[in-house]
């Protein structure tokens, strides 16, 4: 009951507090920001995609004639699209070429929202320059400087000559990487539920605009992130936020479990389906994945300053010990998070 009314005392809170926040310079400074970037987008492509007028994209035409024999073998015998094609190279999979899944409509509508449901292609470069702001916000950036770097990066000669050719899933897969690394970089300075979240969703979204070879490379830039802010918390030593990851490794674990748990209940209720079940899984699976990777950078960076290096010792210390000042940090921490974090007693899956 306790949990219940707090959670109802919190929940009756969120509309003061983000009243305060939209009231900040920086918060309003973005959405002045959405609407500079919508209208340079709108006015760079005027008249001819308020038109409806489209581009010759040379890419486009290549990738309809590659698609062809697939799509007349499809036609001809009634059959789902074949998962391989003679007509390029010595073959390759049709999955490379012109991807379509039952789950596509779960994110397709996140592009056109995300091009806030601008004409095409004004959609395009306001998704490229709206990723980069979500970038300079999450880095703190003054949002006038924010807005400069959008534009900046928005109008890289580069990213207008691939739209001119016709490299949609490449664009697209380009603009949705500014807003993972802005989710990293928030998981990184302690918003670890937000900015997982957004890393997931983005990560997700290049993912599913399919062009791998883009993904592939944002990976050398995570690593460097990641080595970046390791170097960093290292020198700067502070233990006292290295000892709060363990508490909250927990609380995800008892998260994860609870939330497949449910996710059960609605598959033998019938309200889910197993698809559905498999985009779950892999995203509770890569949330449990950061949760375990922040939790040996932080056991590491506890160890090295106590000069101890048995790992297993201190975690079932700090877990089952009860007589030291660490582990009763580490239990009243613990029940914090769960209180927080974890869903309210006697909650039905149904209501999830």
């Amino acid at each position: 009951m306790n949990k219940l009314q707090n959670l109802a005392s919190r929940l009756r809170m969120i509309p003061g507090r983000v009243a305060a926040e939209v009231r900040r310079p920086q918060w309003w400074g973005f959405f002045v920001s959405v609407a500079a970037i919508a209208i340079l987008s709108i006015a760079f492509f005027y008249p001819d995609a308020s038109l409806g007028n489209e581009l010759r994209q040379h890419d486009m035409q290549q990738g309809a004639a590659i698609g062809y024999e697939a799509t007349a073998y499809a036609e001809a015998t009634g059959e789902d699209l074949p998962r391989w094609t003679n007509s390029l190279f010595s073959g390759m999979p049709t999955f490379q070429i012109s991807p379509s899944y039952p789950s596509d409509s779960l994110f397709g509508w996140i592009n056109t929202v995300y091009g806030a449901g601008l004409p095409s292609p004004s959609n395009l470069l306001f998704m490229m320059m709206f990723g980069f702001l979500i970038l300079m916000a999450a880095m703190r950036v003054r949002w006038y400087y924010g807005l400069i770097g959008a534009v900046a990066w928005g109008f890289s000669t580069y990213f207008i000559i691939i739209i001119g050719a016709g490299h949609i899933w490449k664009f697209v897969t380009l603009a949705y990487i500014p807003p993972t690394i802005a989710g990293i970089i928030m998981a990184y300075r302690g918003r670890w539920f937000l900015g997982a979240a957004l890393a997931a969703l983005f990560a997700m979204m290049q993912i599913k605009n399919n062009h791998v070879q883009m993904t592939y490379y944002f990976l050398f830039v995570v690593a460097a992130i990641i080595i970046a802010f390791l170097i960093d918390a290292f020198r700067k030593g502070d233990l006292h936020l290295a000892s709060k990851v363990e508490p909250l490794e927990a609380v995800v674990n008892e998260l994860v479990r609870a939330i497949k748990a449910r996710h059960v209940a609605r598959l033998q209720a019938g309200s889910c389906s197993i698809e559905y079940g498999f985009v779950l899984e892999d995203l509770l699976t890569n949330y449990e994945r950061v949760c375990d990777h922040c939790s040996n950078v932080a056991v590491a960076q506890i160890e090295v300053a106590q000069d101890s290096f048995d790992t297993h010792a201190y975690l079932n210390d700090l877990r089952h010990g009860n007589d030291t000042k660490e582990s009763e940090e580490f239990h009243r921490r613990l029940g914090r998070y769960r209180e927080r974090y974890l869903f309210p007693d006697g909650q039905t899956a149904e209501e999830n």
